[in-house]
């Protein structure tokens, strides 16, 4: 099926999930596994990269500066989940630590902080592939491999879309 609309065009695929994957359950958490697992065999060989936009993001600038930005050899580029600092009216640098939130961070504590360190925990509610660096650099092929040991406990990867790959950073690197 091919449709086009506005001058974008889309195709619908289907993918069978493989045999010698963990296999998923509930429909959210497929959706998750699809989203992160199988780029490199989704799309076809002459897309250069895919943004992924949630659909409840409401999205303020040009999506162009995204498809542009330099990952400087990375395969991915997530955003930070609330961390680093921002500048206030004044100029001023402020953290983006909300106080009211202390204890509810779970990516500043416990588990997330002692796996990261001083590396931020990412969200995937935005990012940016480049499929030729995630495909040369066998990005798909190490995530599965991740998935497949972390999930021999069926309770790891609650968020599986962005628990994945901020929990593989340190072998495979980020933009942030």
């Amino acid at each position: 099926l091919m449709s086009t609309m506005e001058g974008v065009t889309f195709e619908l695929v289907s993918f069978k999930w493989p045999s010698w994957l963990n296999p998923q359950q509930e429909k959210q958490r497929l959706i998750w596994a699809y989203k992160i697992l199988f780029l490199d065999v989704l799309f076809p060989m002459d897309v250069p990269r895919v943004i992924f936009v949630d659909s409840d993001l409401v999205v303020r600038a040009d999506l162009r500066e995204l498809w542009d930005l330099d990952l400087q050899g990375r395969a991915y580029a997530f955003t930070p989940f609330c961390h680093g600092e921002v500048e206030s009216d004044d100029g001023k640098m402020l953290p983006r630590k909300n106080p009211n939130t202390t204890g509810f961070r779970f990516w500043d504590a416990g588990y997330w902080k002692g796996h990261l360190g001083d590396t931020p925990y990412h969200i995937s509610a935005l990012f940016v592939v480049d499929l030729l660096e995630f495909r040369r650099q066998s990005v798909g092929d190490e995530l599965r491999a991740t998935y497949n040991a972390l999930t021999l406990d069926p309770s790891s990867l609650a968020n599986l879309d962005q628990d994945l790959p901020n929990y593989a950073q340190h072998s495979i690197p980020m933009f942030s």
